[in-house]
């Protein structure tokens, strides 16, 4: 059977995006005014990136405004998906980053327990060119790109046996682990060389 990645035995059943999600919708619009210094972390595009969420530094939005919208509050295992600027960047949501408001800007997408489908393996689908050309293409917009939560609806998605998805989970997994620690180590060098400029400096003083 052809699918968007290529050729996969027949026995592997394929349904639409919007099928294996039990919900899928975009954040709310968070005006400035009911933006804060502190309180509830607000997820923005900027924010998602090679397969998952780093924003050391994100955005808040008032607690009381936050608790007007539980139902766009982040869960563990939750998708993400950047609706506008460069639509089709997925990321899973980590413990980490549970709790998060999803913004304006994003589309969070909960799996169906009921269709099969890993979190850890559809993440690693999406991020496959087929995939990420058929997002793509259904893109609209010139300035600023943009995709509709319809039209991602209507992504065919592959359905793996639960072994291969599980499979496929833990190499990606392992994979994001290495790449979040280099990640981490940049930032750290970065930040060693801005405090070491001033005090080399200093010896020519």
């Amino acid at each position: 059977m052809m699918t968007l990645i290529g050729e996969v035995p027949d026995s592997w059943p394929q349904a639409t995006l919007g099928k294996v999600c039990a919900e899928m919708r975009p954040g709310p619009t968070v005006s400035v005014q009911q933006q804060a210094s502190t309180g509830t972390a607000l997820l923005s595009p900027r924010a998602i990136r090679d397969g998952r969420i780093d924003d050391p530094q994100p955005r808040h939005v008032r607690h009381n405004v936050a608790e007007r919208w539980p139902e766009h509050r982040l869960l563990e295992g939750d998708l993400v998906c950047t609706r506008t600027g460069s639509p089709g960047s997925f990321a899973l949501v980590d413990a980490a980053h549970k709790g998060w408001l999803c913004g304006g800007n994003v589309i969070r997408m909960r799996l169906d327990p009921e269709r099969g489908l890993l979190s850890g393996f559809l993440l690693s689908y999406l991020a496959l060119p087929g995939v990420a050309d058929w997002v793509g293409r259904r893109a609209r917009g010139s300035a600023i790109r943009t995709i509709s939560t319809q039209d991602l609806r209507q992504l065919p998605v592959l359905i793996p046996p639960l072994e291969v998805q599980e499979s496929v989970a833990e190499v990606l997994a392992a994979l994001d682990a290495k790449a979040a620690l280099h990640l981490e180590i940049s930032r750290t060098t970065t930040a060693l060389r801005h405090a070491v400029v001033p005090t080399l400096l200093d010896r020519y003083r």
